[in-house]
Protein backbone atom coordinates (compact mmCIF):
# COMPACT_ATOMS: atom_id res chain seq x y z
CA UNK A 1 0.00 0.00 0.00
CA UNK A 2 0.81 3.55 -1.18
CA UNK A 3 0.69 6.89 0.61
CA UNK A 4 -0.08 9.91 -1.22
CA UNK A 5 0.27 13.24 0.09
CA UNK A 6 -2.33 16.02 -1.25
CA UNK A 7 -0.38 18.81 -3.29
CA UNK A 8 -1.75 21.49 -1.63
CA UNK A 9 1.01 23.63 -2.27
CA UNK A 10 -0.34 24.13 -6.11
CA UNK A 11 -4.13 23.98 -5.35
CA UNK A 12 -4.54 25.72 -2.62
CA UNK A 13 -4.73 29.28 -4.78
CA UNK A 14 -7.90 27.49 -6.75
CA UNK A 15 -9.55 27.97 -2.83
CA UNK A 16 -8.41 31.40 -2.38
CA UNK A 17 -11.74 33.04 -2.66
CA UNK A 18 -13.82 30.61 -0.19
CA UNK A 19 -10.58 30.83 2.02
CA UNK A 20 -11.15 34.38 2.01
CA UNK A 21 -14.45 34.03 2.95
CA UNK A 22 -13.77 32.47 6.27
CA UNK A 23 -10.70 35.00 6.91
CA UNK A 24 -10.35 34.85 10.60
CA UNK A 25 -11.60 31.33 10.90
CA UNK A 26 -9.22 29.68 8.63
CA UNK A 27 -5.80 29.52 7.18
CA UNK A 28 -3.71 27.97 4.50
CA UNK A 29 -1.95 24.91 5.92
CA UNK A 30 1.10 23.26 4.85
CA UNK A 31 1.28 20.62 2.17
CA UNK A 32 1.00 17.33 3.97
CA UNK A 33 3.63 15.32 5.14
CA UNK A 34 2.48 11.92 4.36
CA UNK A 35 2.89 10.81 7.95
CA UNK A 36 1.28 7.86 9.14
CA UNK A 37 -1.54 7.22 11.38
CA UNK A 38 -0.78 5.83 14.52
CA UNK A 39 -3.28 2.98 14.10
CA UNK A 40 -5.67 4.22 16.80
CA UNK A 41 -9.03 4.62 15.88
CA UNK A 42 -8.75 8.09 16.52
CA UNK A 43 -7.63 11.57 14.35
CA UNK A 44 -3.87 11.68 15.28
CA UNK A 45 -2.27 15.28 16.26
CA UNK A 46 0.45 16.49 15.13
CA UNK A 47 2.09 18.14 17.98
CA UNK A 48 4.87 20.26 16.45
CA UNK A 49 2.10 22.33 14.27
CA UNK A 50 -1.56 21.26 16.43
CA UNK A 51 -2.80 19.85 13.38
CA UNK A 52 -4.89 16.56 13.04
CA UNK A 53 -3.67 13.82 10.75
CA UNK A 54 -6.25 11.77 8.96
CA UNK A 55 -5.46 8.98 6.64
CA UNK A 56 -7.84 8.35 4.36
CA UNK A 57 -8.03 5.00 2.46
CA UNK A 58 -9.19 4.78 -1.59
CA UNK A 59 -8.90 1.86 -3.98
CA UNK A 60 -7.50 4.78 -5.99
CA UNK A 61 -9.78 4.18 -8.72
CA UNK A 62 -12.40 4.71 -10.77
CA UNK A 63 -11.76 7.38 -13.35
CA UNK A 64 -12.74 9.73 -13.01
CA UNK A 65 -13.83 9.58 -9.57
CA UNK A 66 -10.24 9.27 -8.66
CA UNK A 67 -7.43 7.62 -10.66
CA UNK A 68 -3.67 8.52 -11.18
CA UNK A 69 -2.65 10.48 -13.78
CA UNK A 70 -0.25 10.42 -16.61
CA UNK A 71 2.40 11.66 -14.28
CA UNK A 72 1.13 8.76 -11.60
CA UNK A 73 0.07 11.29 -9.38
CA UNK A 74 -3.65 11.05 -7.40
CA UNK A 75 -6.25 13.49 -8.88
CA UNK A 76 -10.46 13.52 -9.98
CA UNK A 77 -13.12 14.80 -8.35
CA UNK A 78 -13.43 13.02 -5.52
CA UNK A 79 -9.49 13.84 -5.12
CA UNK A 80 -10.00 17.15 -5.55
CA UNK A 81 -12.49 17.75 -3.15
CA UNK A 82 -10.86 15.99 -0.95
CA UNK A 83 -8.67 18.64 -1.59
CA UNK A 84 -10.66 21.51 -1.44
CA UNK A 85 -11.68 19.83 2.06
CA UNK A 86 -8.36 19.79 3.36
CA UNK A 87 -8.05 23.43 2.25
CA UNK A 88 -10.96 24.81 4.42
CA UNK A 89 -9.82 22.99 7.55
CA UNK A 90 -6.90 24.29 8.89
CA UNK A 91 -6.63 22.18 11.50
CA UNK A 92 -6.57 19.05 10.01
CA UNK A 93 -4.71 17.23 7.05
CA UNK A 94 -5.46 14.70 4.89
CA UNK A 95 -3.45 12.27 3.37
CA UNK A 96 -4.42 9.37 0.93
CA UNK A 97 -3.15 5.74 0.99
CA UNK A 98 -3.99 3.60 -1.80
CA UNK A 99 -5.44 -0.07 -0.94
CA UNK A 100 -7.83 -2.49 -2.21
CA UNK A 101 -11.35 -1.73 -2.00
CA UNK A 102 -12.25 -4.01 0.64
CA UNK A 103 -9.14 -3.34 2.82
CA UNK A 104 -10.61 0.25 3.15
CA UNK A 105 -13.33 -1.20 5.35
CA UNK A 106 -10.68 -3.30 7.48
CA UNK A 107 -8.71 -0.40 7.81
CA UNK A 108 -11.22 1.96 9.54
CA UNK A 109 -12.22 -1.31 11.38
CA UNK A 110 -8.32 -1.66 12.39
CA UNK A 111 -8.18 2.30 13.13
CA UNK A 112 -5.55 2.88 10.63
CA UNK A 113 -8.18 5.13 8.55
CA UNK A 114 -9.96 7.64 9.54
CA UNK A 115 -12.16 8.58 6.63
CA UNK A 116 -12.47 6.04 3.76
CA UNK A 117 -13.14 7.64 0.15
CA UNK A 118 -14.77 5.82 -2.76
CA UNK A 119 -17.91 7.35 -3.75
CA UNK A 120 -19.28 5.09 -1.04
CA UNK A 121 -23.06 4.64 -1.30
CA UNK A 122 -25.35 3.52 1.85
CA UNK A 123 -26.41 0.63 2.18
CA UNK A 124 -27.85 -0.65 5.95
CA UNK A 125 -25.20 -3.40 6.00
CA UNK A 126 -22.74 -0.77 5.82
CA UNK A 127 -24.40 1.88 8.43
CA UNK A 128 -24.18 -0.99 10.90
CA UNK A 129 -20.72 -0.77 11.22
CA UNK A 130 -19.30 2.72 9.53
CA UNK A 131 -20.43 6.49 10.31
CA UNK A 132 -21.99 8.18 7.14
CA UNK A 133 -21.59 12.54 6.79
CA UNK A 134 -24.73 13.91 6.57
CA UNK A 135 -23.63 15.93 3.66
CA UNK A 136 -23.14 14.00 0.08
CA UNK A 137 -20.59 15.01 -2.36
CA UNK A 138 -21.52 13.31 -5.49
CA UNK A 139 -24.88 11.76 -7.25
CA UNK A 140 -24.09 8.85 -9.56
CA UNK A 141 -26.60 8.09 -12.23
CA UNK A 142 -26.47 4.41 -12.77
CA UNK A 143 -27.32 3.16 -15.38
CA UNK A 144 -27.59 -0.18 -17.65
CA UNK A 145 -24.83 -1.34 -20.52
CA UNK A 146 -26.27 -2.85 -23.07
CA UNK A 147 -24.70 -4.00 -26.23
CA UNK A 148 -25.41 -1.82 -29.38
CA UNK A 149 -28.82 -1.75 -30.68
CA UNK A 150 -30.11 -3.43 -26.97
CA UNK A 151 -30.34 -7.02 -28.66
CA UNK A 152 -32.43 -7.97 -25.67
CA UNK A 153 -34.77 -5.14 -25.52
CA UNK A 154 -33.52 -4.51 -22.05
CA UNK A 155 -35.71 -0.96 -20.88
CA UNK A 156 -36.38 -1.91 -16.96
CA UNK A 157 -35.36 -4.00 -14.15
CA UNK A 158 -38.10 -6.45 -14.71
CA UNK A 159 -36.24 -7.33 -17.84
CA UNK A 160 -32.99 -7.96 -16.27
CA UNK A 161 -34.55 -11.38 -15.17
CA UNK A 162 -32.83 -14.48 -16.80
CA UNK A 163 -30.23 -12.00 -18.36
CA UNK A 164 -26.21 -13.09 -17.72
CA UNK A 165 -24.17 -10.48 -15.80
CA UNK A 166 -20.74 -10.30 -14.69
CA UNK A 167 -19.87 -9.66 -10.99
CA UNK A 168 -16.60 -10.05 -8.74
CA UNK A 169 -16.63 -10.60 -4.89
CA UNK A 170 -15.16 -6.94 -4.14
CA UNK A 171 -18.65 -5.98 -2.26
CA UNK A 172 -19.44 -2.83 -4.42
CA UNK A 173 -23.50 -1.63 -5.39
CA UNK A 174 -23.87 -3.95 -8.36
CA UNK A 175 -23.00 -7.02 -6.72
CA UNK A 176 -24.94 -5.99 -3.49
CA UNK A 177 -27.85 -5.09 -6.02
CA UNK A 178 -27.42 -8.40 -8.00
CA UNK A 179 -27.70 -10.57 -4.68
CA UNK A 180 -31.04 -8.67 -3.83
CA UNK A 181 -32.56 -8.92 -6.84
CA UNK A 182 -32.67 -12.82 -6.91
CA UNK A 183 -33.31 -13.02 -3.64
CA UNK A 184 -36.66 -10.68 -4.94
CA UNK A 185 -37.10 -12.99 -7.95
CA UNK A 186 -36.09 -16.44 -7.08
CA UNK A 187 -38.22 -17.66 -10.00
CA UNK A 188 -36.41 -15.57 -12.56
CA UNK A 189 -32.89 -14.42 -11.36
CA UNK A 190 -30.11 -11.93 -12.82
CA UNK A 191 -27.60 -15.14 -13.80
CA UNK A 192 -24.47 -13.65 -12.10
CA UNK A 193 -21.16 -15.12 -13.96
CA UNK A 194 -17.64 -14.60 -12.13
CA UNK A 195 -15.04 -12.45 -13.79
CA UNK A 196 -11.72 -11.56 -12.36
CA UNK A 197 -11.19 -9.36 -15.73
CA UNK A 198 -10.83 -5.16 -15.74
CA UNK A 199 -13.92 -3.22 -17.01
CA UNK A 200 -12.93 -2.54 -20.21
CA UNK A 201 -12.45 -6.62 -21.10
CA UNK A 202 -16.05 -6.90 -19.16
CA UNK A 203 -17.59 -4.25 -21.47
CA UNK A 204 -15.98 -6.08 -24.98
CA UNK A 205 -17.39 -9.28 -23.63
CA UNK A 206 -20.65 -7.38 -23.59
CA UNK A 207 -20.64 -6.07 -27.07
CA UNK A 208 -19.71 -9.27 -28.03
CA UNK A 209 -22.80 -10.77 -26.64
CA UNK A 210 -21.14 -13.06 -23.69
CA UNK A 211 -22.72 -11.37 -21.26
CA UNK A 212 -25.97 -9.13 -21.81
CA UNK A 213 -25.36 -6.07 -19.82
CA UNK A 214 -23.41 -4.59 -16.85
CA UNK A 215 -24.47 -1.33 -14.53
CA UNK A 216 -22.13 1.78 -14.66
CA UNK A 217 -22.66 5.74 -13.72
CA UNK A 218 -22.42 7.48 -16.75
CA UNK A 219 -19.20 9.15 -16.65
CA UNK A 220 -17.89 5.78 -16.05
CA UNK A 221 -19.10 4.42 -19.31
CA UNK A 222 -18.34 7.96 -21.21
CA UNK A 223 -14.72 7.74 -20.20
CA UNK A 224 -14.60 4.01 -21.07
CA UNK A 225 -16.12 4.58 -24.51
CA UNK A 226 -13.51 7.43 -24.84
CA UNK A 227 -10.43 5.47 -23.70
CA UNK A 228 -10.55 2.62 -25.79
CA UNK A 229 -11.49 2.48 -29.53
CA UNK A 230 -13.01 -0.71 -29.36
CA UNK A 231 -15.57 0.07 -27.42
CA UNK A 232 -17.12 3.03 -29.46
CA UNK A 233 -20.23 2.38 -30.70
CA UNK A 234 -20.30 -0.94 -29.81
CA UNK A 235 -21.99 -0.51 -26.40
CA UNK A 236 -25.02 1.90 -24.93
CA UNK A 237 -26.80 2.43 -22.21
CA UNK A 238 -30.27 2.82 -20.82
CA UNK A 239 -31.28 5.37 -18.39
CA UNK A 240 -34.13 3.92 -16.03
CA UNK A 241 -36.66 5.60 -13.97
CA UNK A 242 -35.65 7.73 -11.07
CA UNK A 243 -37.24 5.39 -8.99
CA UNK A 244 -35.50 2.23 -10.63
CA UNK A 245 -32.34 3.84 -10.09
CA UNK A 246 -32.41 3.94 -6.37
CA UNK A 247 -33.45 0.20 -6.40
CA UNK A 248 -29.63 0.07 -7.67
CA UNK A 249 -28.34 1.93 -5.25
CA UNK A 250 -28.66 5.38 -3.17
CA UNK A 251 -27.67 7.66 -6.00
CA UNK A 252 -25.75 10.05 -3.88
CA UNK A 253 -21.54 9.17 -2.70
CA UNK A 254 -20.51 9.80 0.63
CA UNK A 255 -17.37 9.78 3.02
CA UNK A 256 -16.91 7.33 5.24
CA UNK A 257 -15.81 7.19 9.20
CA UNK A 258 -15.22 4.99 12.06
CA UNK A 259 -17.65 4.72 14.53
CA UNK A 260 -16.34 6.59 17.23
CA UNK A 261 -16.60 9.30 19.21
CA UNK A 262 -13.35 10.88 16.97
CA UNK A 263 -15.41 9.21 13.48
CA UNK A 264 -18.29 11.62 14.78
CA UNK A 265 -16.41 14.63 14.98
CA UNK A 266 -14.58 14.27 11.74
CA UNK A 267 -17.84 13.47 10.43
CA UNK A 268 -19.40 16.59 11.52
CA UNK A 269 -16.37 18.85 10.07
CA UNK A 270 -16.01 17.26 6.96
CA UNK A 271 -19.49 17.74 6.30
CA UNK A 272 -19.13 21.89 7.56
CA UNK A 273 -16.50 21.91 4.59
CA UNK A 274 -18.80 20.45 2.08
CA UNK A 275 -21.80 23.17 2.81
CA UNK A 276 -19.29 25.97 2.72
CA UNK A 277 -18.06 24.45 -0.90
CA UNK A 278 -21.71 23.84 -2.05
CA UNK A 279 -22.18 27.14 -1.51
CA UNK A 280 -19.45 28.73 -2.84
CA UNK A 281 -19.51 27.03 -6.55
CA UNK A 282 -16.59 25.05 -5.87
CA UNK A 283 -18.35 21.91 -5.73
CA UNK A 284 -19.95 22.16 -8.95
CA UNK A 285 -16.65 23.81 -10.37
CA UNK A 286 -15.16 20.32 -10.39
CA UNK A 287 -18.01 18.82 -10.89
CA UNK A 288 -17.98 20.12 -14.19
CA UNK A 289 -14.18 20.03 -14.64
CA UNK A 290 -14.14 16.33 -14.16
CA UNK A 291 -18.21 15.32 -15.35
CA UNK A 292 -19.22 17.87 -17.65
CA UNK A 293 -21.94 18.41 -15.62
CA UNK A 294 -23.23 18.75 -12.79
CA UNK A 295 -22.87 15.60 -10.78
CA UNK A 296 -23.33 16.89 -7.10
CA UNK A 297 -27.04 16.18 -6.52
CA UNK A 298 -27.55 19.62 -4.98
Amino acid sequence: MKKYPLPLAGLLLAFSGLLAGCAGETQASDPVTGAAADGGNSVTADSAAGVQQVLVGTSGAPKPYIYFDDDNNLTGYDHDVVVAIDAYLPDYEFTYEVTEFASIFGGLDAGRYQMGDNNFTRKPEREEKYLFGSEPYVYNWTVVVVAAGNPDHIQTLADLGGKKVYTDDSGGFAQIFFDSYNAAHPDNPIETIYSGADGAKQLLDLSQGVVDFSLLEIPMFDNYVATYSELKDKIDYVQLSQEETQQIQDPYGWFIFPKTDAGQKLADRVDEAIRALDADGTLVALSDKYFGFDMTGR
